[in-house]
């Protein structure tokens, strides 16, 4: 039935995936915790969520996306498109350094967690660690951009955090940085430190899902915040000063503004989209798939000037032929440099040759069950995303059939993978109780609220790998012939 895979530009990335039907599960790493995590879920957490997979017959382990973000809670406002969020960091599986005791006794703090963290992990790196070839060698094949975004955090420590617009011009506009880097050295040693312990963690856990025969798929988010090293240190790559966003449409009435400068295409393009190289190539250490974010942001990106509403923005490009053009050489470029699977977020107005693309390429959009009268076979089917209420909470208020029936719907669609919410397996099982769903949403998008990306899963993993609930999480993935097995 998915033969037709082989026969596109990701031929190699198929036959390393499979062309048959799997299914997995959304788990924002924030949202989980266990009896060993420090305030927020950590790495090491995630061997147990890719154990509970393996055990429910799920072969796909979602993430949400891990950069650094410095302080916010929100995973799409990233300070790097590369560098991963050491709040994350296990305390207990440091590298070269002592064992400490748990800071935190309860894991349930959440993003607020974060200034903590690093000063205790500053506080480790000052008594001393080891710094082994491992380290040197890291910091040498990642000195591209880990140079300047640990010099960036450096000097947003020594500015009180405040954004790279607000610094002195020296630094701000990178005039005279010399002796500062020279003066904190240890600082910015410090930043490529724990850089490098995220990435022994996170690609330990690779390896791990490896093991158990599971697939890790990453979210990289499209766009950075405008407080970010990218910025900083490429603004030619971004129109400065402009924000992202969507147009009003039949999803969102007012449009979206998002704050995050849109690129400059033909300035990244010019050099042959070098950024997106190194960010793609670094993320193939920690992932088997990737989810490309907004997707017709590639194809045409919607730009509002400051303090206006995305009702007076515009596309960068009008000119359908030459969106596609862009579009679709942006999407070859992801595939010829990368051995992961791309997976593309087409939701929202999409054009049609956005998805003609996809399905030429190989790559699955994305079928949300509530939005779809036919399935695609190249597709991800899922029943919610983090940006909308959970099946249960919906199909209330549209009185619409069961969570039992949602999931019969989209399991036993055509798509080539089910990929759903954790949150959303968990009201199948009857973990979670459906009438509760309201509180389980992750992210209420256009709002400020404390709410966003805070949820947790009522659960410890260890917890939840002993629930003798997951048997009917099991035998729907067995019963909907979604199992490795079957």
């Amino acid at each position: 039935m998915y033969d037709f895979l082989l026969q596109t530009p990701l031929r190699k990335q198929w036959e390393k995936i499979g062309t048959r039907k799997r299914s997995g599960a959304v788990f924002p790493l924030f949202s989980i915790y266990s009896r060993n995590s420090d305030g927020i879920g950590e790495f090491s957490d995630l061997k147990m969520a890719i154990d509970w997979c393996k055990e429910t017959k799920n072969s796909i382990l979602q993430l949400l996306p891990l950069n650094d973000t410095g302080f916010q809670p929100s995973p799409f406002s990233a300070q790097t498109s590369i560098g991963l969020n050491p709040i994350h960091i296990s305390l207990s599986k440091l590298i070269g350094s002592k064992k400490i005791k748990k800071i935190f006794p309860i894991a349930r703090v959440g993003y607020r967690i974060g200034p903590m963290k690093i000063k205790i992990l500053k506080s480790i790196f000052n008594k001393g660690v080891d710094l082994p070839k491992e380290f040197n060698d890291f910091t040498e094949i990642n000195r591209d951009w880990l140079n300047d975004f640990s010099l960036f955090r450096a000097l947003k420590r020594h500015h009180n955090e405040k954004s790279w617009k607000d610094w002195a011009k020296k630094y701000r506009d990178r005039i005279s940085i010399e002796e500062f880097a020279k003066n904190n050295k240890s600082e910015i040693t410090f930043w490529k430190w724990v850089q490098w312990q995220a990435y022994e963690q996170m690609s330990e856990v690779k390896r791990y899902a490896e093991s158990k025969n599971i697939f890790i798929k990453g979210d990289l988010p499209l766009f950075v915040s405008d407080d970010s090293a990218d910025c900083w240190v490429n603004r030619d790559y971004f129109r400065m000063g402009l924000s992202t966003g969507t147009p009003p449409d039949d999803f969102s009435k007012k449009g979206q503004v998002w704050g995050m400068p849109p690129y400059n295409w033909e300035r990244i393009m010019d050099d042959d989209l070098r950024i997106f190289k190194q960010r793609i190539s670094y993320a193939e250490n920690f992932y088997h798939l990737f989810k490309i974010d907004h997707l017709v942001g590639l194809f045409r990106t919607w730009s509002v000037k400051p303090n206006l509403t995305s009702m007076s923005g515009s596309f960068d490009i009008n000119d359908p032929i030459e969106q596609k053009k862009r579009g679709e050489a942006i999407l070859r470029f992801l595939i010829k440099e990368s051995n992961m699977l791309p997976c593309a977020e087409d939701l929202g107005t999409v054009p049609n040759f956005c998805r003609e693309t996809l399905k030429k390429l190989g790559i699955p959009g994305i079928d949300v069950g509530r939005q779809q009268k036919r399935y695609r076979h190249l597709a991800v089917s899922t029943l919610s995303t983090h940006d909308m209420d959970l099946y249960p909470e919906w199909s209330e208020k549209n009185k619409a059939g069961s969570i039992e029936e949602g999931f019969d719907e989209v399991l036993s669609s055509p798509s080539v993978f089910s990929i759903n919410l954790i949150f959303d397996w968990l009201f199948l099982s009857k973990e979670i109780d459906a009438k509760t769903a309201s509180a389980y949403r992750i992210n209420r998008p256009g709002t400020n609220s404390p709410a966003n990306w805070s949820v947790k899963v009522p659960l410890s993993m260890e917890e939840l790998l002993k629930s003798p609930k997951n048997k009917v999480i099991e035998e729907a993935v067995k019963n909907h012939l979604r199992s490795p097995s079957t």
